[in-house]
């Protein structure tokens, strides 16, 4: 089959010079963009009833403050509650009603709600717990803020340098001025076929970082054409040509003696039995 040896380099962001760090401006404007990240916030699970009518509601609310928990005060009508959250005052609204969470909110942790109407029927709502976030300053969070901001920074660093290489490429860059400007060490695979296999080398791949490209290098017409591939999405690139490209032939007599032996002892084992056959 036709054979290729490929020759590559792999980096990431290592490759990268220095990374100018995050500025206070860039830090208060993606603290500004996120505040309802950073605001308090209230949230609350609870316990639900949806029945159709306002009297039914009131009725089953009378039994909870008499003493009985609103899940068997729901069995007893055959119906069942449901548990909810946790869940903020905004998001309550959306999937109810404004006046389902007003109520909701303004009831005590361990109280049963005042019943409230939405689309779907009369809410008694039981508050199973509360849990209230603070506020987080901008001090607060700043590390997280620069940790981000710092990676976002990497990640178009490292996808200018790869756009760099490309250009360099298509302008006649060579692979061995990619790999000394990386600072990063050519590699070179014995002689490949097209499935990624090593030739004469049963079983034997190409290293997993290359064998994305393999289809591509067998693509390429002509060698010393270097490309540059992502293998990691974001992390991980390797630039790559093909070195030496052997087309497809008769393989040498030396490679494949055996097999050639077997193959002429069964055609004659063959010929002979089928003269034999005939007599």
């Amino acid at each position: 089959p036709e054979r290729r040896v490929i020759r590559y380099a792999t980096f990431g962001d290592e490759a990268l010079k220095a990374i100018p760090a995050p500025t206070e401006a860039e830090i208060a404007k993606r603290y500004a963009a996120n505040s309802a990240q950073y605001a308090a916030m209230e949230s609350r699970r609870l316990t639900q009833l949806v029945v159709p009518t306002e009297a039914a509601a009131k009725a089953i609310a009378d039994e909870v403050a008499k003493g009985t928990p609103l899940e068997a005060a729901a069995r007893a009508k055959g119906l069942t509650t449901a548990a909810v959250g946790p869940v903020a005052k905004q998001a309550l609204a959306g999937q109810s009603a404004q006046a389902v969470a007003d109520a909701a909110f303004a009831a005590a942790k361990g109280s049963l709600a005042a019943p409230a109407r939405s689309g779907l029927g009369w809410h008694v709502m039981r508050i199973d717990a509360v849990d209230v976030r603070a506020a987080r300053t901008l001090d607060q969070v700043r590390g997280e803020l620069v940790a981000v901001i710092t990676a976002e920074k990497r990640r178009a660093a490292l996808t200018d340098l790869s756009a760099r290489l490309e250009d360099e490429f298509d302008n006649g860059g060579t692979l061995s001025d990619a790999a000394k400007e990386l600072g990063v060490t050519v590699q070179q695979t014995p002689q490949v076929t097209a499935d990624g296999e090593l030739y004469l080398e049963q079983g034997q791949k190409v290293p997993p970082v290359i064998a994305k490209v393999v289809q591509t290098a067998f693509g390429m017409e002509r060698e010393n054409q270097p490309q540059l591939a992502e293998v990691e999405p974001g992390k991980t690139f390797v630039i790559f040509d093909v070195s030496q490209i052997a087309p497809s032939a008769p393989a040498p007599l030396a490679e494949i003696r055996r097999d050639v032996e077997t193959l002429w002892m069964l055609r004659q084992g063959y010929a002979g039995a089928q003269a034999a056959a005939q007599t």
